[in-house]
């Protein structure tokens, strides 16, 4: 779900990346809201919690790097949220590519090859949606996904 957007201290560079989204450099995700799902999302960034991190980790998925972010909150999330205590969060970065739609997307054929010898679990769709593997959704404890879209694809190289 979407809670909020990105926050001022989002720094953005100058270029944009290959598939044309926004290249940042530092994410602050501002919360306007929180549904209790533990992956949120704003275009084109994805941040989990620590609790769903670990399942990460400890399931040995991959497709992935993580980074740090800063956490804001605006005043109707203080307005209407105040007391609400949220997980640490951490700026989710799926590195796997649809070596399938490589064409579509215009990745180069090249780094494709690369990607698809290897399998992952994590990826990212030709709309800078996140795409996974059935292993992952069954990796995943389910009850941190509630209110999320997951889809899965079958197609997928695994």
């Amino acid at each position: 779900p979407v809670d909020g957007g990105l926050g001022p201290g989002t720094e953005l560079a100058s270029d944009a990346t290959q598939e044309g989204w926004p290249n940042l450099l530092a994410l602050e995700y501002m919360f306007e809201a929180w549904s209790g799902c533990h992956i949120v999302t704003t275009y084109p960034c994805f941040i989990i919690s620590e609790h769903l991190l670990k399942l990460v980790i400890s399931s040995e998925l991959s497709g992935w790097t993580v980074a740090d972010l800063s956490v804001r909150f605006s005043p109707q999330f203080i307005e209407t949220s105040w007391g609400t205590t949220l997980p640490k969060f951490y700026w989710f970065k799926p590195t796997g590519r649809m070596c399938s739609l490589a064409r579509t997307i215009n990745i180069d054929e090249s780094e494709c090859s690369a990607v698809s010898n290897k399998a992952t679990d994590f990826a990212l769709g030709p709309k800078a949606e996140l795409l996974v593997t059935q292993k992952a959704v069954d990796s995943l404890d389910l009850n941190l996904l509630r209110g999320c879209s997951v889809k899965v694809f079958p197609f997928w190289m695994q």
